[in-house]
């Protein structure tokens, strides 16, 4: 009898290691991403802006919402702030830092930003780099697991 249960024990324990390696779990690459920041309708005050992504990737497509805190240095603003990308299939919320240059032209934006998914991207993060003075803005990023 003992025999009889340690080997049901045994089975058991290897069914269940194999159901744990399911073979739907694929592994997930990172994704290059390029696009452009189409406009944004900046309000000056608060200095929010909600701008219109559209990428390589419908993932990173959507409305970004911006919200920016800068400080004044010699020819160019150092800027902070927070994000929200949405689209019809979830959310990435980040943040990002950059610095507004001032020039004869009126200026150019250089932002790096990093934001991470939810619902349907969750587990995801979205590393990307903007940059332009007129729009639009040139956008390129990637999409890689978290961890």
């Amino acid at each position: 009898m003992w025999r009889l249960m340690r080997g049901v024990g045994a089975a058991a324990g290897l069914v269940l290691a194999l159901g744990a390696c399911d073979s739907t779990d694929a592994v997930i690459e990172p994704v290059a991403v390029t696009g452009q920041e189409i406009s944004c309708d900046l309000e000056v005050e608060g200095l929010t802006a909600r701008c219109v992504d559209e990428m390589s990737d419908a993932r990173v497509s959507g409305t970004m919402d911006v919200l920016l805190d800068c400080e004044p240095a010699a020819g160019f603003y150092m800027c902070t702030g927070d994000l929200l990308l949405t689209n019809d299939n979830g959310t990435w919320k980040g943040v990002t830092v950059g610095v507004i240059e001032n020039d004869a032209d009126g200026g150019r934006n250089v932002y790096s930003s990093i934001l991470e998914g939810t619902a349907d991207y969750d587990g995801l993060r979205y590393t990307l780099h903007s940059d332009g003075a007129d729009w639009p803005w040139d956008v390129t990023g990637v999409i890689e697991p978290i961890g």
